[in-house]
This record gives C-alpha cells, structure tokens and sequence, in this order.
C-alpha cells in the first residue's frame, strides 16, 4: 500500500496527541492523587469505586452505633459491679442478724447499714450518662426508681441497635422487674412498694402472719369453701416442733356432738365454741355450783372435784374430748377424778368445718399456726390447710401425730406428719395464695373475715341493721356472694341484691335491686362499718336507690403486695433489701433468715444480668474488630483502584515525554523535505 504525505502527518498527529493526552493524564492524577478524575477514564472501575464507598459509609454509621453502645452498656456493667458489692454485703449482714447471739439493739444498728445500702441501690437505678438515665427505657429523661417511694417510674423498653448485618444489640437494662415495679393502680397505696411490717391490703391483714419461710400443706380434698367439713368423726392431734420443750395451752371444739356432760343426773350443756384447755375448764366449772374442773397442761388431762356430787360419764358425748372412758354414774370423793388418757394438743368435734380446724389449732398454741388458704383459681376454689412453725423457720421439723376413726388418707389424717415416716402433707417455701402472688388479678383468692372487719352499717326505708360477713376464708367471688347474703339478713326487709366483683378493677360492686321498694343506705363513714376498707370504700355514706349501684372507690389491694410476699421480694432488689432491713428493725429472726434466701435470689439476677451485658459487650467487640478488618480490606481495594501508583505514573510520564522528543526529532527531519527533494 502506498504510504502518502498526509497519511504519515495523520499518524504523526495522533501520535502526538495520544501521548500528549497520556501526559496530561499522568500529571492530572499527580496533581489530585487519583486514578479516576471523571466518568469516562474507567466506568467499570468507577463502579467498584461507588461500592468500596457505600460499603465505608455504612461501616462508618455501624462504627458510631457501637459507639453509642458501648458507651452505656460499660456503664451498666460498672453498676452491675457496683450492685454486686451491695447485694454481697447485704448477705453477710443478714447472716450476722439471723444469729441467734444478735441481741435487737445490734439488728437495729445493722439495718441502718442496710438502709445506706439501699440508698446505694436507689442511686445506682438512677444512674445518668450526660443528660439521660440509663435504667429508664425511653423515657431516659426521668429518673427510673422515685427516690422516696422506692416505685419503678420509667419504662421498660428495651432500645435495640444495628450494630452489624443483621446484628442487633439490646443497649438498655430497664429498672422495672429488676430494682423496683409499678404499682398496678395509681390510686393503689404508695406502702404496696416497701411495705412496713406485716403489712398487707392497704393496714388490713387478710392472711394473718402469713409465714415467709415455709410451710406444710395438706392435700387436695376438694373443699370449695373454708366451712366445708373437713372431718366427720374429729379426733386429737399431738404436735411437736423439733426438740421444743413448749406446753400448749390446749385447743378444744365444742359443738353439739361432744356438747354434753351429765352431772347430778341431768345433762349439763357446754357452750359451743373453741377454747384452750384452761379456758374450757372455766366453762365448765361454771355449769354446776360446786363442781370444779382443772386442766393440766403438763399431762394433758382433766380433772373434776366436786364432792357429793354425781358425774355419769356414759351419758356424757363429752367424755372423749376430756379424756375419759365410759363409766357408769360415780359419786365425786374430796379427791375428784382425773382424765383416764391425755387429750391431745388439738381436739377436735365431729364435723368440724376447715376454718374449725384452723381456729382450733392457733387456739391450742402448740408452737405452729394455721391457715386456710385457696390454692385454686377464681373458677375452681381448692381451699386447703396450712400448717407453719411458730416461730417461723422449723416448719420442717413440724412432727403431727392424729388419732381418729377418720378413714385412712381423709378427714383429719390429712394432718398427720413426719419427714421421716408418716409425709400426709407436703413442705412448700412458696405457697400459691399464702405467701407467692405472681399474678395481681388472682391475688384476692384468700381473704380472710373475722371480727374486726366483719361489719357493714346499713339502713333499708326505716329499718337499720348491720349486716354481718359470716366469717371464713374467702376468694374475692366468694365474698361477694357472702356480703349479699349478709345485707338481705341485716334487717326484717325484703329488699334482694346483687354484690359482684371484677377481677380487673379489683373493685366490688353493690347494686340495689330494681324491684326493691327502699333505697339502701351504706353507712361507710360510720366506724362500725369495718368491712369498709377491706372492700375498698371511702369514709363516705352512699344512698342506693332501687336499680342503682355503689362501686368501690379503691382498688383492693390485693395479697399481691403483700410484705411477706416471696414473688416480689425476691424478684427486685428494693423490696428485698427493705424486707432485710424491716425485719431487722422488727426484730424478726425468722425474717431475717428468709431475707438471706431473697438477697440471694436477687444476687443471682443481677450476676446473670451482669453476664448478659459482658456478653453484649464481648459481641460488639467482635463485630467491631470484624468490622476493622473489612474496612482495612475494602480501603486496600479501594486505593488499589483510586490511588494513583507515584512511582508507575513518573514512570509513564518519563516514557511518554521520551516518545513525543522522538516525534520532535522526526518531524523536524521531515519537515526539512521540500518538492525538490522529491523531484531528484
């Protein structure tokens, strides 16, 4: 092919240019330290250039999540520490306070301590970090735990951050479920948070003492009511606590089934109640002028003086329950009689009724106490008897020895108990409705009645009465239904109601009637009407037409609450450390032993809640040192691609700036060229 003049000048142009362009390319990246100063030097390269950076940018935003994280969760771990000390010293206060060698001038000085360390605790639930409180949720401008109730205020969100792919970090420990809760109703009284000694049911006490250690308990026996009768044929229970050396003071049932006693040929009634062995001795000495009966605690017998006068034991129902055998009519000498057999520490009627057997027991002071207590539901009732050393703390040494004609495995051989043999009823620490409320609406399943809040002032048209609760054990529904019974009795009226309660509102509602032709007058201001804060009613009087109703004004507080509560005591670190510290100002060994076992549960809580933070911490370590080693990797890519290589790019300008001085040369040479040349 022939090579013409303007071919070579074309080529010897774009020569020029190609490697003039290359040189203004080199020194444009020298002069910006990039490879790719626009779109069109290497779109493909561009592209993995955007990428590098995306992936930067969100390992940047994950790089300041950590850094949001790690912040607080090393507080929470330095709190954790903190509480840890708190909590071990409290144990080793409580330990020196349950000693028996503790007088209760020393356990007052100790509670002080104990007081200072919940202060401790208050303030660590309060920590802030800047402007925010840790322990608080999302509302992290209020403090948590209100200083002077003790009560959970914040919430209990739990803030969740994106500390990687598909990683997230909880960055909150809330103080609710772990300092402190809430009460369930604001109008719910401020002591349900720390309440003072024994307290429970805003002062009331619907379970009496209930024991905070443990307990025994009978067997299911399918009573739906504490009056059903728990023993047909009744009998004596022998009771002794370990190597007790206590005397009881005897209980005795009295009802029509062991009622009698013939004296001087005629039938003497005994009146019917529950009396300690002295105390039915009085009652029958005074039934015939000159014949006096003694009790002897020591030897668990009875003994009858009275001479000249005739006792016919065969004709006496009572005969067994005073420790005497059949006999035919004796004349009393100057010396009397004495019981044939000792009576046990607790006897007991024929159909005695569970709260019978109850009353009997606590009667008899024989170094327990009893309870009857619903283990069931609002739906299906399961009342049982609970059977705790008094005082607290030996309930496993309880030895019960029963003699009845009761069949095997009923009636009163429920009872019967020994760890080592006879184990008729069971130990439990945290008894369902006695001393364990987890559940706030089920809590009023065991609401003790009895004299003291028993009573409701009432006025129906121009009749007044007091209508007057059948005392008993109830659950909540129960006693709705024992208060209307109570109001259509309290006066000659015909007048009918409805009592209802609801388990949510934890409030009783009294409705009148439509048909009744009076209004109803509640006398709650009246100091006679003792039922009155039981059932949640203000000190006001209420008139109660026909068709309308009267609902409680506050919230039944419910056994939920209660001090001797192990749920809540032993689930937040507040209640815990005010049971030791009351306890200990109370004086209350057996307490203080049970706040060991609380401060230990609760330790535990925040040791595996202090494992949970260190755990999260360890992981956004990781991340974050994963992390490091992707962001060095992605920035090596990326400069490999964007940086420019110094060295190569002197190189190349060297190399080009020698080419274009060739390309001078060899157009100067051929610029010297003319026709004549060509023409020789």
């Amino acid at each position: 092919m022939k090579i013409t003049t303007q071919m070579f000048f074309d080529r010897f142009l774009s020569g020029i240019q190609r490697n003039m362009e290359a040189v203004i390319s080199d020194n444009e990246q020298i002069s910006t330290g990039k490879k790719i100063n626009r779109p069109s030097d290497d779109p493909s390269t561009l592209v993995r250039i955007i990428n590098y950076k995306t992936q930067l940018a969100s390992l940047g935003e994950y790089k300041r999540t950590i850094d949001a994280a790690k912040g607080p969760l090393q507080a929470f771990d330095s709190a954790f520490g903190n509480l840890s000390d708190i909590l071990q010293r409290a144990s080793e206060l409580a330990i020196g306070g349950a000693s028996s060698t503790t007088d209760a001038n020393s356990k007052l000085m100790i509670s002080k301590e104990v007081d200072m360390l919940y202060q401790r605790a208050v303030g660590i639930a309060n920590t802030k970090i800047g402007d925010r409180y840790i322990f608080s949720g999302f509302q992290s401008n209020v403090a948590p735990v209100d200083a002077n109730s003790g009560e959970f205020v914040g919430d209990s969100n739990t803030l969740q951050l994106n500390v990687g792919v598909g990683i997230n970090i909880s960055a909150n420990v809330s103080a609710g479920g772990l300092f402190s809760f809430k009460r369930a109703y604001t109008t719910d009284s401020s002591n349900a948070i720390l309440p003072s000694y024994n307290w429970n049911n805003n002062g009331s006490i619907t379970i009496p003492d209930a024991d905070p250690v443990s307990a025994l308990y009978t067997s299911s026996g399918s009573f739906v009511n504490s009056s059903d009768v728990f023993t047909a044929n009744g009998g004596a229970l022998s009771i002794k606590v370990g190597d007790s050396s206590q005397t009881s003071a005897g209980g005795f049932m009295i009802n029509a089934a062991n009622n009698i006693i013939n004296i001087d040929g005629a039938n003497r009634t005994i009146p019917g109640g529950i009396y300690t062995g002295a105390g039915l001795a009085a009652a029958l000495s005074g039934l015939v002028a000159g014949v006096a009966f003694n009790y002897d605690s020591s030897s668990h017998s009875f003994s009858i003086n009275g001479a000249g006068h005739t006792i016919d034991l065969s004709a006496s129902n009572s005969r067994s329950i005073l420790g005497f055998n059949s006999a035919p009519v004796q004349t009393l000498s100057s010396t009397g009689i004495k019981s044939d057999f000792s009576v046990g520490d607790v006897n007991l009627a024929a159909n005695a009724t569970l709260n019978d057997v109850r009353n009997t027991i606590n009667t008899a002071v024989a170094g327990v106490k009893a309870e009857v207590v619903n283990f069931g539901t609002l739906t299906g009732q399961d009342y049982r008897l609970v059977v705790a050393s008094n005082p607290v703390g030996s309930s496993d040494k309880i030895k019960v020895t029963v003699s009845t004609t009761d069949a095997a495995g009923t009636g009163l051989n429920r009872l019967s108990y020994d760890k080592s043999t006879t184990v008729n009823m069971t130990l439990g620490t945290d008894i369902k409705n006695y001393n364990y409320f987890s559940d706030l609406s089920t809590a009023n399943d065991s609401i003790a009645i009895d004299s003291s809040n028993n009573a409701i002032n009432i006025k129906e048209g121009a009749l007044s009465g007091t209508a007057t609760i059948t005392p008993g054990t109830y659950s909540a529904t129960q006693l709705a239904a024992a208060i209307k019974t109570a109001l259509e009795a309290a006066t000659a009226s015909a007048n009918t109601y409805a009592v209802a309660y609801d388990p949510n509102a934890r409030k009783f509602t009294i409705t009148s009637n439509g048909g009744n032709l009076d209004t109803l007058t509640l006398y709650w201001s009246n100091t006679a009407s003792t039922a009155r804060q039981l059932l949640g009613y203000n000190a006001a009087d209420v008139n109660v037409a026909p068709g309308s109703s009267d609902v409680s004004n506050n919230a039944v507080l419910a056994n939920y609450y209660s001090f001797n509560n192990n749920y809540l005591n032993q689930d937040n670190i507040l209640r815990a450390l005010n049971f030791l510290k009351v306890s200990l100002e109370s004086n209350d060994a057996g307490r203080i032993g049970k706040a060991i076992g609380y401060v230990n549960t609760v330790s535990e809580k925040v040791y595996q809640t202090a494992a949970d933070i260190g755990s999260r911490l360890n992981k956004i370590d990781a991340e974050e040192k994963y992390q490091g080693d992707v962001e060095l990797n992605v920035n090596t890519y990326l400069s490999n691609d964007q940086d420019t290589d110094f060295g190569k790019v002197v190189s190349d300008i060297a190399q080009r700036q020698n080419a274009l001085q060739g390309l001078r040369t060899i157009s100067t040479d051929f610029l010297k060229t003319s026709l004549f040349d060509f023409l020789k």
